[in-house]
């Protein structure tokens, strides 16, 4: 009887030093997830700065390029990022996107 009261405590001390530590490891990963920034639930790309995620979430995540340049094939989801290629790539050319969700 001795025994069977033993392992009944032993196995319960050990349920609960197993919680805590679960406990202990939830938290510890908050904590980092926090320090790392924003999180992206559908990717997992992180970032600093939570508007940042809400323009990734918005316009970029799962979505195809939305702009395309007039003059060659390249298309990309930021019009910032079209500007550059535009004023780079296509020197002297006039600076204009196409939204293809648009159609402008």
């Amino acid at each position: 009887m001795v025994d069977q009261y033993t392992r009944i405590f032993n196995w319960k001390g050990n349920q609960q030093n197993h919680q805590q530590q679960l406990q202990q490891q939830q938290q510890q990963q908050q904590q980092q997830q926090e320090r790392q920034g924003h999180i992206c639930n559908t990717c997992g790309k992180i970032y600093k700065q939570r508007n940042a995620l809400w323009r990734h979430f918005t316009y970029e995540c799962g979505k195809s390029p939305r702009f395309q340049c007039p003059y060659c094939r390249y298309r990309t989801k930021q019009r910032s990022n079209m500007y550059s290629h535009i004023k780079h790539k296509h020197f002297g050319l006039n600076i204009y996107v196409i939204d293809l969700e648009n159609n402008q």
